[in-house]
């Protein structure tokens, strides 16, 4: 069962009615309230009135986009820290244009239902910024794989602490402060699947927030998933997607955690 969200507050700015109707299909399982927007400016003039916990925005729309749009919600010290996603099926300089707009996420139309709602519970319990001296802990059985993350992370800040094997992880995880757990499925999927499952009842990792590697064709994965992660990477890693979305990680595990 999805976690319920029925306290939050959506607004979904799209354009396009067919698509306003499927975006709001996909998210009715989280629970959330969701206000709809057919354009920038009800956009603007609806923020004038609430400020929702999410804003969900088409970025090409007639008028004004959906870039302009985040530049002016950003501005606005009403809803600035609005945590803001750009929707597009786009493909282009779209996530580069919209994280320079002030977005804090991209999150594809064309996204398995899951995938789209996993991006989306995220970003409704997201931290205006990252937390200082975050740790982070990597589970992965491939050396490529932990010292290519680790690179990746390298300028951010983030203090990585890598386990090949569950006896490892486990003295990571009972030896200090963690903020957030990435998880290679290069384990193999049931033995991921396993850790998933059975890694919130131990003392040490109680609401840790969990991404999840997984392979191009293990999209499947994450249905079964869905309520027990907060994020996903699909390989090969790239370093400019590894940053964002482990930054955002640790962002919602700064909400959590709140230390």
């Amino acid at each position: 069962m999805l976690t319920n969200f029925s306290e939050s507050h959506i607004l979904l700015v799209e354009d396009d009615r067919i698509m306003r109707t499927i975006l709001s299909d996909r998210l009715a399982p989280l629970g959330a309230r969701v206000s709809l927007a057919p354009n920038a400016a009800e956009a603007l003039a609806f923020l004038g009135q609430e400020r929702p916990d999410l804003i969900l925005s088409d970025a090409v729309m007639p008028g004004m986009d959906g870039f302009e749009l985040c530049r002016r919600v950003r501005a606005d010290a009403r809803c600035c820290t609005v945590p803001f996603a750009m929707l597009t099926s786009l493909v282009q300089d779209i996530q580069a244009r919209s994280l320079d707009a002030g977005a804090d996420d991209f999150i594809s139309k064309n996204a398995e239902d899951a995938a789209f709602r996993i991006r989306v519970r995220m970003l409704l319990r997201l931290a205006p910024e990252m937390g200082q001296a975050p740790v982070l802990a990597l589970f992965s059985a491939s050396n490529t794989i932990r010292s290519l993350l680790q690179a990746h992370l390298a300028a951010t800040g983030i203090t990585v602490k890598a386990a090949a094997d569950r006896s490892e992880l486990g003295e990571i995880l009972d030896n200090g402060i963690t903020d957030a757990l990435v998880v290679d499925t290069e384990l193999g999927e049931d033995s991921a699947q396993d850790l998933v499952k059975t890694i919130h009842p131990n003392p040490w990792s109680v609401s840790l927030p969990i991404l999840l590697l997984i392979a191009k064709g293990q999209e499947p994965l994450l249905e079964t998933l869905e309520d027990r992660i907060q994020d996903f990477l699909v390989k090969p890693l790239t370093a400019r997607d590894d940053r964002l979305r482990i930054q955002l990680l640790l962002r919602y595990a700064q909400s959590v955690f709140q230390r």
